[in-house]
């Protein structure tokens, strides 16, 4: 949860990151291309490892990034 009431989302399909209005449903892209979901080469279904978020009071976002094992910090604008 953000300092303004929205919600920081992982998107690991999308491998993207979304800002969330749990008020109005609004969906805001944040940061999209990211390192997210271990891709095995289509050798199986990805292992359940999960893509931690958090959020700081400032509201910067960090994220961490399955696939290459980064820890990923998205600052406000």
């Amino acid at each position: 949860r953000l300092p303004n009431g929205t919600l920081a989302v992982s998107e690991v399909g999308k491998r993207r990151v979304v800002i969330v209005d749990p008020g109005n449903g609004e969906v805001v892209i944040a940061a999209d291309g990211l390192p997210l979901g271990f891709d095995l080469g289509g050798a199986g279904h990805p292992p359940a490892i999960l893509s931690g978020v958090a959020a700081t009071r400032n509201g910067h976002i960090y994220v961490t990034g399955d696939a290459d094992n980064s820890l990923i910090r998205l600052r406000p604008n």
